[in-house]
């Protein structure tokens, strides 16, 4: 038979039982001492019986899940303080060895510790062996893990670690936290600024579009910003939370630079955010409108990318102002609304007008050019487009790139920055005309090279334009003859 103690359930104390079939499978302390119930063994086996049993249970041997050969830092009483307060974070599991998901953790927990050595510390806690430790932090259950940092102004900081229980997912949230380390001694936060993206917690990965926030930044982030946010409530042992994680990711990507797409745990740092925001259930979508942020709107329809994409930016098209017509006056311009930064391309399409020198059309006829193209942004800007526009002569190096000129002006180029390539429109300049090529612009060609870097002019002054003076006075030129 196997020797195990049976804890005494004690008398004063009461507690009420709940269903936990929907949680995530965690051996807590309390079902543990409710398991191990009060037992006699004089009343089960006889004074015989009795004699065995108490043998039993002083013989009852000691283990550890990390034994030698493991880059998972065993620590004690003795060890705990000074392995926890160095400069570089440490994560600690605290575990008992009987605990079944302890066991099904630890391969995972090793192969963490393995792939962050010397990057930062991987330790465990043994609470049979070291009951004070789990009571000093607030162990309720098996396996807990905790994150033990120090900030910029040398105070020890504790995390709880909530997300999913393998090397990957707890590797991505000890580097996430090293981030936020290195950040807040620059002086800049956690915060990932406007339109950025940051993840942590382990549930959502540092490289996807989703941003966590947390009761310290989602003031900042969220009510204060002027942007649209769609925002998930969710807690990591939720079985509809993980099956919407994919789907939410997605749409993160696909509503990208039109409305942010955030997350909050509800049982970690963003607690008081859900109780606030009256979250009851998970996950729980919220959509905070600009202007409106005290009454977030509560999506009910269906959890895939497809739905709650098309949800986010029809209300983004029905909100929002109309989009901007860019005048390309460098090479920036076109940076930060087309081409992106390091090869990420803000936009599918950027739609490029190169108009007649203003003393082919003077101020009321580039006008009226222009606003055909803000026109044809407002009608498309659900889309992932762009609109640029540039006078003739102006950017002689994109001219050639695109083969725009030699048919006269204005021309329209359409110009794809993932794939580096671009078509031309040839029909009619008129709305009716250039519509089917915003439509679906095609006969698409590679670029010639790179992509050139846009020459620094003048902006436009919304005046007509002035011939040059003449460097010869004619009336003498004519009294000479």
């Amino acid at each position: 038979h196997d020797c195990t103690i049976r804890l005494p359930r004690p008398a004063t104390t009461k507690r009420t039982q709940r269903d936990v079939s929907h949680v995530q499978p965690h051996a807590t302390v309390e079902a543990e001492a409710r398991e191990r119930s009060v037992w006699d063994p004089m009343v089960t086996f006889g004074w015989k019986g009795a004699i065995v049993a108490v043998f039993c249970i002083l013989a009852r041997p000691t283990w550890s899940l990390y034994g030698g050969g493991t880059k998972v830092i065993s620590l004690t009483t003795s060890n705990f303080v000074k392995e926890t307060r160095g400069p570089a974070p440490v994560l600690v599991e605290f575990y008992a060895p009987w605990c079944g998901h302890c066991k099904a953790l630890q391969p995972e927990y090793e192969k963490a510790a393995k792939a962050l050595e010397g990057i930062a510390k991987v330790a465990a806690v043994d609470c049979d062996a070291h009951g004070t430790l789990a009571q000093q932090h607030g162990v309720q259950g098996f396996p807990t893990i905790k994150m033990f940092s120090v900030d910029a102004k040398g105070k020890q900081q504790v995390s709880d670690y909530n997300g999913g229980r393998t090397a990957d997912a707890l590797v991505d949230y000890v580097l996430t936290s090293l981030k936020k380390q290195a950040k807040a001694k620059l002086g800049k936060g956690t915060s990932s600024g406007k339109g950025g993206s940051s993840s942590g917690g382990g549930f959502y990965p540092a490289s996807s579009d989703v941003v966590m926030l947390s009761d310290e930044d989602f003031e900042e982030q969220v009510v204060q910003d002027d942007d649209v946010w769609f925002v998930e409530f969710f807690a990591p042992w939720c079985g509809h939370c993980k099956a919407l994680k994919s789907d939410w990711m997605a749409a993160a990507r696909q509503l990208k630079d039109k409305v942010k797409v955030g997350a909050v745990d509800c049982t970690g740092p963003g607690q008081s955010v859900c109780q606030k925001y009256g979250v009851q259930g998970f996950p729980t979508l919220k959509l905070f409108n600009k202007g409106a942020k005290s009454s977030p709107i509560d999506y009910q329809g269906a959890r895939d990318q497809a739905s709650i994409t098309e949800f986010a930016l029809q209300f983004w098209v029905d909100t929002s102002g109309p989009p901007e017509v860019h005048e390309l006056t460098d090479h920036q311009v076109f940076v930060d609304h087309c081409l992106g930064k390091e090869g990420k391309a803000k936009v599918s399409k950027c739609f490029i007008a190169f108009l007649p020198d203003i003393l082919d059309t003077g101020a009321s006829g580039r006008n009226e050019y222009i606003k055909a193209l803000q026109d044809a942004a407002a009608k498309y800007k659900s889309r992932s487009y762009a609109f640029f526009w540039t006078a003739a002569g102006m950017q002689n190096k994109l001219q050639t790139a695109v083969e725009v000129g030699g048919y006269g002006y204005p021309g329209f180029v359409a110009y794809a920055p993932k794939q580096n390539m671009f078509a031309t429109h040839k029909g009619s300049v008129s709305a009716d005309g250039l519509d089917p090529f915003f439509e679906l612009p095609s006969g698409f060609v590679e670029v010639r090279g790179a992509f050139p870097v846009l020459d620094t002019v003048a902006a436009w002054d919304g005046l007509d334009g002035e011939l040059p003076e003449d460097e010869f006075d004619l009336d003498e030129l004519l009294r000479e003859d």
